[in-house]
């Protein structure tokens, strides 16, 4: 089996481990010491810090369905490349004490090759840069990895009561609540619309001070509606949720929305979906905790 060359992007330098002899090129990283590692990389979100443990570096291996931790933004392995794809919240968990890149590695391959052995090369770089987690993705012959100190800080994100949200969001001119629901995040269930011809309908929602989105969720909240009546988009729009990002992204800020539904021709019940993923791989797990849901309604004549 034909040994990897494991990259660090231009210094080039040998590593011999234990059972295996690494190629190391360094562009992200020049060994200052023992115990530290430092950027060269030109990423200003990367930073020098103490040495940490191999052993105790969270590893997580990147695909379409992948959960990552809160603050870290994965994007589908169809977009963009992998530095794109893979970000961080900025300021997140707090703006004093947010995660921060440590180093940036790759490694190529003739051949496959054990994906434990490769995945311990990979911690024991990341540690001496004092990162505790590890973010990796293969393609054909290639490994990416990414390495990050999570801070362990709490994040400051305030959370209000969903009510105080959705007073702001339903007074909106010529609509009225007809009807609400609790929705638990962990396993979300369709809603039912009681359609009526000559109306309109728009959803508005709020997480309640419990809840917390995944990262998929937060990537990607998805809503789709099921009814008889062809006026009603089965695929509408993404939810415009308040704060954020330019690309939809949500932020933690993000934690209140709405979404118009449509006036139906047609008297007949409109199923609301809420998912998270490709249509193919869909997860009904949002989150934990739970969002308020509202149903607003108007006369199609004065929308």
């Amino acid at each position: 089996m034909d040994m990897p060359r494991f990259d660090r992007t231009n210094n080039p330098y040998q590593w011999i481990g234990a059972l295996l002899l690494l190629l190391i090129t360094t562009a992200a990283c020049t060994a200052l010491g023992p115990n530290v590692l430092k950027s060269t990389s030109g990423d200003d979100n990367i930073e020098t810090r103490t040495a940490t443990l191999a052993h105790e570096i969270e590893v997580y291996w990147l695909d379409e369905e992948s959960e990552v931790p809160q603050g870290v933004i994965f994007r589908s392995p169809s977009e963009r490349s992998f530095d794109d794809r893979l970000q961080l919240e900025p300021g997140y968990p707090s703006t004093e004490h947010p995660h921060v890149w440590t180093g940036s590695y790759l490694v190529r391959f003739a051949d496959s090759f054990d994906r434990k052995t490769l995945e311990d090369a990979f911690k024991e770089e990341a540690a001496k840069s004092g990162a505790n987690a590890l973010f990796l993705e293969t393609e054909q012959n290639t490994t990416r990895a990414k390495a990050v100190y999570l801070s362990e800080e709490s994040p400051q994100v305030e959370r209000r009561p969903a009510d105080e949200a959705l007073s702001r969001l339903r007074a909106m001119e010529g609509y009225s609540v007809s009807d609400t629901a609790e929705v638990s995040l962990a396993d979300a269930t369709r809603l039912t619309i009681d359609g009526q011809q000559g109306s309109c309908y728009f959803l508005i929602f709020a997480l309640n001070e419990d809840a917390t989105l995944t990262s998929n969720a937060r990537r990607s909240f998805r809503f789709q509606y099921h009814s008889d009546d062809k006026t009603i988009e089965s695929r509408p729009p993404r939810p415009q949720f308040e704060h954020a990002a330019a690309d939809n992204r949500l932020t933690p800020r993000s934690r209140s929305g709405h979404l118009r539904v449509g006036c139906p021709e047609t008297s007949a019940p409109i199923e609301v979906e809420m998912f998270t993923g490709s249509d193919r791989h869909r997860s009904y797990r949002l989150g934990s905790g739970t969002m308020a849901v509202e149903v607003l309604v108007a006369d199609a004549g004065e929308e």
